[in-house]
């Protein structure tokens, strides 16, 4: 799979829940996603996997570039 369609995959599964426009980019990350308390555990495990990681600092998600 490539980062094409990683990146793809992991924005079709943010779509599924509410509040997921948020976007941002800085640097070499980017920043999205919906809160992670209203993403299934079965979602969480697929974004880690495509390089998706809950963000300690707020309600979102980060992927490295």
């Amino acid at each position: 799979m490539n980062q094409y369609e990683k990146l793809i995959e992991a924005f079709t599964i943010f779509t599924k829940y509410p509040h997921s426009e948020y976007i941002n980019a800085e640097h070499d990350e980017i920043i999205s996603g919906p809160s992670p308390d209203d993403v299934s555990e079965e979602d969480i495990k697929r974004l880690d996997e495509l390089g998706w990681h809950v963000d300690s600092d707020g309600p979102n998600f980060y992927y490295f570039t």
